[in-house]
C-alpha cells in the first residue's frame, strides 16, 4: 500500500505543497513497519485520491487532444474546470495530511525510537532534506504545472515517465529484477549466450502472496494493457481486453468518447476474469483506434485513454485464413492514447494485407516501444516540422518496421532510440529513400538489425553501436571493412546469410571489443581468422555452415573465449572444433566449452 503513494507525491507537489508532501514521504518511511488501522484507512484514501487525480488529468488532456480547441472559448472553460477539480484534490490531500499528523502525535513510543518528523500546524517550514529529493524533481514538476495550467491555446502534453534521477524504466527494471533474483524471489529460466536474463519465473509462494495483496488492496484498478486477437473470418470469441479464449464471455456496453461528451455505444465481449478485475470499465474514456475494415465481423475493439500497452496479433483458425485479404486502419484518433507506451502489431504479412497507420502515431508523447514489423510507418506531418512545433518522442527506445525511412524529419523525433530493427524485404521505394546516412545522428543507438539491406555504402554508423545483426543481405566479404572500420564499440555481430563469397580474411586491430560472433547460412569455405583478429571474443556460434572446411586452430588461443557452438555444420568444421578443445585441455584450459547441435561435447586425454 505505502509503495503506491509515491504517485500522489509527484502530483500534489505541483500545487505548491512540496513541504507537506515531504512530511508525508518522511512519515510513511518512518512508520511503514508499524501500521495501525487508522493509517491503513488513510493510506487507502490516498490511493483513491491518486485515482481521482489521474481521472482529472486524463479527462483534461483527452478533451484537448480531441477538440484541438477550435473554439476560442474552450481553453478558458477547460482550464477553469481543471483548476477547480485540482483544488478539490488539494483540499482532500491537506485533510488527510492533518489526520496523519494527529495519528503521529498519538504514537509517542514510536517517535522515541525513530527520527522525528514534525510539522507545526499552520507552518510551512517543514523538515526537508535535499538528499531525499529526486534529481531534477522540483524543476521538472514546476515545468509540468506551468504547461498544464497556463492560459494558452497550444497547451502541450508533457510525459512524466522516468522523470527524475536520469534513469530509464528499463534500467530501473533491470536493477529490481537482479535484486529479486539474488533474493531467490524470482528464478531464472534461461539466459542469453552473453549471460543476460532471457526468461524468468516466479515462485508459487510469491505468486500467491501477490494475489493476496491484490485482493486485499485492489492495486490494479485500470486495465493498462490490451491484447487484441485479430481474425479475418471470426470463428471464435476472444476477450477484447486480454485476448484469451475463455469458456464464458459477456457483452458489455461502453460509451465511446466523441468531443467533450461521450456517445456511440460499443459492445465488445469481455471474459469473466477481466470483468471481475475491472468492474468500472464504463468510467474510462473509450475511443475507436483499432478499426478492422472487415464486412464479415461486427465485433468492436475500443481502446481507453489510460492504456499503456496495446498488442494486436493474428489468431486465425486455419492456414488458409492467413492468406485472405484484409485491411486494418489506425485513424488519427490514435493520438488520443496519450498514455500509450508500447504498441506491438504482430501481424502476418502478405501482399493482400493492408495496414494503414495515421501520421498521428508520431504524436504519442510517452511511446517507448513501437513494433509494426513487416509494415511501413507513415511519414511525420511535415507541416508541423516547418513550424518547429512537433512532438519529440524522447522515451522511444525500440523501433521495428518495414522500409524504415531514415529521413531528417524522423531522426529529429527519436533522439534517444537505442534499438532499431528495419527490414527492406518488400521495399520498392527510391534509392534515396532507403539511405541510412542520417543514422549517425542517433548517437544513443546501441542495437541495429537490418534485413535484406545490401547497401553498406549508404550507411553512416553511429559509433555508439554495440550490436549489429544483418539478415539476408548478400554482401561480399570484401565489404566487411566498412563495418570493422566504423564500429569501434561493437560487442555483438550476428550474420545470418548476410555475406556471400567463399573466403573471409579479417583485418587485424578492428574488432577489439567483439564478444559474440554468430555466422549462419552462408557459403563460406575458407576463414582466415586468427586469435589477434578477435582478441576479446567470448562466444563463437556457427549455424548451417555446410561448406566451412575448418575453424582456425588459433581461435582457441583467445584467452577470453568461453564457448564454441556448432549447429548443422560440416563434419570437418566439427572436427576442427574438437581439435581446438583437445589442444586447449592439453594446455590446461578447462574453461572452454564446445556444443554440437545443442549438446556439450567433451574429449578425454
Amino acid at each position: 500500500m505505502f509503495n503506491i503513494l509515491a504517485a500522489v507525491v509527484g502530483f500534489i507537489w505541483t500545487r505548491n505543497r512540496s513541504r507537506k508532501v515531504q512530511f508525508l514521504q518522511d512519515f510513511l518511511e518512518v512508520h511503514s513497519q508499524r501500521i495501525s488501522p487508522e493509517m491503513e484507512d488513510l493510506a487507502r484514501q490516498l490511493v483513491v485520491l491518486v485515482d481521482d487525480a489521474d481521472d482529472i488529468i486524463d479527462f483534461h488532456v483527452a478533451n484537448q487532444l480531441r477538440e484541438g480547441f477550435q473554439d476560442e472559448s474552450l481553453p478558458t472553460i477547460a482550464l477553469t474546470s481543471f483548476c477547480q477539480y485540482i483544488d478539490k484534490i488539494v483540499e482532500k490531500f491537506d485533510s488527510i495530511t492533518e489526520k496523519l499528523m494527529m495519528v503521529k502525535e498519538e504514537w509517542v513510543d514510536v517517535q522515541e525510537q525513530q527520527p522525528e518528523v514534525s510539522m507545526p500546524v499552520g507552518s510551512t517550514a517543514l523538515p526537508y532534506s535535499d538528499e531525499n529529493a529526486m534529481v531534477g524533481f522540483d524543476e521538472r514538476l514546476f515545468q509540468v504545472v506551468d504547461e498544464l495550467t497556463r492560459d494558452e491555446s497550444n497547451l502541450q502534453i508533457l510525459p512524466i515517465v522516468g522523470m527524475g534521477g536520469g534513469k530509464s524504466l528499463e534500467e530501473a527494471a533491470e536493477e529490481y529484477l537482479k535484486d529479486l533474483t539474488e533474493r531467490n524471489l524470482i528464478f531464472i529460466r534461461k539466459k542469453t549466450r552473453r549471460g543476460n536474463i532471457r526468461t524468468c519465473g516466479v515462485h508459487d509462494i510469491l505468486r500467491e502472496l501477490c494475489f493476496r495483496e491484490y485482493n486485499k488492496e485492489h492495486l490494479i484498478r485500470v486495465p493498462r494493457s490490451q491484447r487484441i486477437a485479430f481474425q479475418v473470418q471470426p470463428k471464435y470469441d476472444f476477450c477484447f481486453l486480454c485476448g484469451h479464449l475463455p469458456d464464458r464471455l459477456n457483452r458489455i456496453h461502453l460509451r465511446e468518447l466523441v468531443g467533450l461528451r461521450s456517445s456511440t455505444v460499443a459492445s465488445p465481449l469481455v471474459c469473466e476474469a477481466c470483468n471481475n478485475m475491472y468492474p468500472d470499465l464504463n468510467r474510462l474514456r473509450w475511443v475507436k483506434v483499432f478499426d478492422p475494415d472487415n464486412d464479415q465481423s461486427s465485433e468492436t475493439f475500443p481502446q481507453h485513454t489510460k492504456l499503456w500497452y496495446l498488442a494486436v496479433e493474428d489468431q486465425h483458425a486455419t492456414m488458409v485464413d492467413y492468406l485472405l485479404e484484409w485491411k486494418i486502419v489506425f485513424p488519427n484518433t490514435i493520438s488520443l492514447l496519450w498514455n500509450l507506451q508500447i504498441l506491438d502489431l504482430d501481424l502476418f504479412y502478405m501482399d493482400t494485407h493492408t495496414l494503414v497507420l495515421s501520421s498521428e502515431i508520431w504524436e504519442i508523447p510517452k511511446l517507448r516501444h513501437l513494433n509494426v514489423q513487416s509494415y511501413r510507418l507513415p511519414d511525420p506531418l511535415v507541416n508541423d516540422l516547418e513550424g518547429q512545433d512537433f512532438t519529440i518522442l524522447e522515451y522511444l527506445s525500440t523501433l521495428s518496421s518495414e522500409g524504415f525511412r531514415c529521413m531528417e524529419e524522423v531522426v529529429k523525433r527519436i533522439p534517444n532510440l537505442k534499438k532499431l530493427n528495419a527490414s527492406y524485404q518488400s521495399y520498392s521505394g527510391d534509392a534515396s529513400d532507403r539511405s541510412l546516412s542520417n543514422l549517425v545522428q542517433l548517437n544513443k543507438l546501441e542495437s541495429l538489425s537490418l534485413k535484406s539491406y545490401s547497401f553498406l555504402e549508404d550507411i553512416t554508423f553511429p559509433t555508439s553501436l554495440k550490436k549489429l545483426s544483418l539478415w539476408s543481405c548478400e554482401i561480399p566479404w570484401e565489404k566487411m571493412t566498412i563495418i570493422d572500420s566504423s564500429l569501434p564499440n561493437l560487442e555483438v555481430l550476428k550474420l545470418n546469410n548476410a555475406f556471400c563469397g567463399q573466403e573471409w580474411n579479417p583485418t587485424e586491430g578492428k574488432f577489439l571489443r567483439l564478444k559474440v560472433l554468430y555466422i549462419s547460412c552462408c557459403d563460406l569455405m575458407l576463414w582466415g581468422a586468427e586469435d589477434i583478429h578477435f582478441s576479446n571474443l567470448q562466444c563463437l556460434s556457427l549455424e548451417g555452415m555446410f561448406k566451412l572446411e575448418k575453424i582456425p586452430l588459433s581461435i582457441g588461443d583467445i584467452s577470453t573465449l568461453l564457448s564454441i557452438h556448432l549447429d548443422f555444420c560440416s563434419e570437418s568444421a566439427i572436427n576442427s572444433a574438437m581439435e581446438i578443445l583437445t589442444e586447449q585441455k592439453e594446455n590446461g584450459n578447462e574453461g572452454l566449452q564446445v556444443y554440437v547441435d545443442g549438446k556439450q561435447v567433451s574429449v578425454s586425454l
